[in-house]
């Protein structure tokens, strides 16, 4: 929009912007701006908080608006209106196909502005240009290079490797109520035949290894290799062997809650030794046997940590997969409650990769919690 103006500017038209809100992200767009000021563009603010009849009308030649920074309402006569409107994403099913992330506007999400501003956290898909937000030429030509580029290198393999981090499924315990297809944040399972009488198949070039479809299913026919049920129960009864009481047990995912705790070694912050983490890949992963588990031995509290629960959990490693963190905690909760278990010895905290030192606080606020348990137990 600047740059027309400017352009019919220099033409030796008179140019007029009226707009609610103008804004520049880039070195070369404040430019652009300053020199259409400097050739005579004349750029005006209309209130927004005007009645809807009020803010901007035009008739016979005319355009009127109440002028923000005058505080009174201007009439200025026009040959030509040219009427722009801000970029909005496309309003289509893609994002749930592909299980793409949007950003809270309703663009595509890279997957992390740094360290991977073309993909996202499908792997094999990446973005380029206003896909992702409004960009100019010079951005979106360098985004689809960037992309075109990690599409070659991934082609260019000829085989694609994987962590052997997938799941497996067991078809003999398998009763086909297909909750795991629902939960799977990347499409990764198949449904064969009809729920309650088929069975599911997973494909494991797309299974990232999150575990939520272990997590979900009620008879245990998915495991997760290297963070199976009997793993993940043998480190809950070794860390509560001795004085379970005093012990705050914290669940942390790989890619956020675990690395803020190594952040905060990192960065030599103290935090309580009653604390015994327990690493799993997502906090998705964690089941309503792991939190009973620990309480049945006498933990003293349990922290459940991941990454940052957003509108659109996009902060996930794995897509949507804490979501259903989210709502799976509230339910081990309530029934946890109602059985008589103190609301504060069951906790929920998003933790990134960057909160070493929130990582810390928390685990003294679980610290004390644990203390005023001990007490309480021991009069």
């Amino acid at each position: 929009m600047i740059s027309q103006a400017l352009k019919l500017r220099q033409l030796g038209k008179r140019v007029r912007v009226v707009a609610k809100d103008i804004r520049t992200y880039s070195r070369q767009a404040e430019e652009l701006y300053e020199e259409a000021m400097r050739a005579g563009v004349q750029f005006f603010r209309y209130a927004d908080d005007r009645p809807p009849q009020e803010v901007v009308t035009f008739e016979e030649g005319h355009v009127e608006f109440y002028d923000h920074y005058l505080g009174t309402r201007l009439r200025i006569p026009t040959d030509l209106l040219v009427l722009t409107v801000g970029l909005c994403p496309t309003e289509d099913n893609l994002a749930a196909q592909l299980k793409l992330s949007r950003s809270a506007d309703g663009f595509y999400m890279e997957l992390h502005p740094k360290l991977g501003p073309v993909e996202t956290a499908v792997q094999g898909v990446y973005l380029a240009g206003a896909s992702q937000g409004a960009k100019d030429v010079r951005e979106s030509m360098a985004q689809a290079l960037a992309a075109a580029g990690k599409a070659g290198a991934l082609l260019a393999r000829g085989e694609i490797e994987k962590e052997p981090l997938t799941a497996k499924h067991d078809p003999e315990k398998c009763i086909g109520c297909m909750r795991c297809v629902k939960v799977c944040p990347f499409n990764a399972i198949e449904q064969i035949g009809e729920p309650g009488k088929g069975t599911v198949r997973i494909a494991e070039a797309a299974c990232m290894g999150c575990g939520n479809c272990a997590a979900e299913c009620p008879v245990g026919a998915i495991e997760m290799p290297y963070f199976t049920r009997a793993q993940v129960t043998a480190q809950i009864d070794a860390a509560l062997a001795e004085h379970p009481e005093e012990k705050v047990l914290v669940f942390t995912c790989n890619w956020c809650s675990y690395a803020g705790a190594d952040l905060a070694g990192i960065e030599k912050r103290q935090y309580p030794t009653s604390s015994r983490i327990i690493r799993t890949m997502c906090s998705a992963r964690l089941e309503e046997r792991f939190v009973v588990r620990a309480f049945e031995q006498g933990a003293g509290a349990v922290l459940v940590t991941g990454c940052r629960l957003t509108e659109d959990g996009s902060d996930c490693h794995y897509n949507y997969a804490n979501t259903h963190t989210y709502k799976r905690f509230k339910r081990w909760k309530r029934k946890l409650v109602r059985k008589g278990l103190a609301p504060e010895r069951l906790q929920l905290r998003w933790i990134s990769a960057a909160e070493g030192k929130e990582f810390a606080e928390k685990l003294h606020e679980m610290d004390e919690v644990v203390r005023e348990y001990a007490d309480k137990k021991s009069e």
